[in-house]
């Protein structure tokens, strides 16, 4: 499916927040991803979360190959 990198990076996200998860894989498929570039897409997303969502972060489990929305808990120092 050709479509263009904000279209992907948009679908992406949209997979992390309704889903849960995120599987490389179905993504680099449906799209036509090499590695290189989904892995640079999935770089802005936690790009954007880190400048724009202090308590969240995108996550990786190595067990099941998977990326993960996650709430970051740490506190900062008062």
């Amino acid at each position: 499916m050709k479509v263009v990198k904000s279209q992907v990076i948009l679908f992406m996200q949209e997979k992390l927040i309704l889903d849960k998860e995120l599987n490389p894989n179905e993504v680099k498929e449906l799209f036509e991803l090499e590695d290189k570039t989904f892995y640079r897409y999935i770089q802005e997303i936690r790009a954007y979360y880190y400048n724009m969502y202090k308590g969240q972060k995108v996550y990786y489990s190595r067990s099941d190959g998977k990326y993960y929305l996650i709430n970051n808990e740490k506190k900062l120092k008062s």
